[in-house]
């Protein structure tokens, strides 16, 4: 079944079966041949990217990992109260995180650009 999408108005985000269903439609694979290939690729695609590595899909786009910033927080956690020093601030720092960036290819890109919604 078909979610709304977020994103653009009077879209709607399709599932992983809603997907495979339309893929059977196309190609004639049966439905656990399906399911074997997205699995075999999913786990590929997050292998490479542990190793640091990119992967690129030739007319699709390229997967990367990127390290985001860290950052520094200050959080008031109780008043200040006189004579114990400032213990209404406790300072921490955010480590870097991890985070999987997708860009899409020149030729997908355009193919999206010139679509009416």
């Amino acid at each position: 079944m078909a979610r709304r999408n977020a994103g653009l108005e009077g879209t709607v985000s399709v599932s992983k079966v809603e997907l495979f269903k339309r893929i059977h439609k196309r190609t004639k694979l049966p439905m656990p041949a399906l399911s074997a290939s997205y699995e075999a690729l999913r786990e590929e695609i997050m292998l490479v990217l542990d190793e640091g590595n990119a992967v690129s899909l030739r007319g699709f786009g390229t997967f990367t990992v990127k390290l985001g910033g860290s950052k520094f927080d200050i959080t008031k956690v109780a008043p200040h109260t006189e004579g114990d020093g400032d213990p209404s601030a406790i300072e921490s720092v955010i480590p870097p995180m991890k985070y999987m960036k997708f860009v899409p290819a020149r030729v997908a890109q355009a193919r999206l650009r010139s679509t009416d919604y």
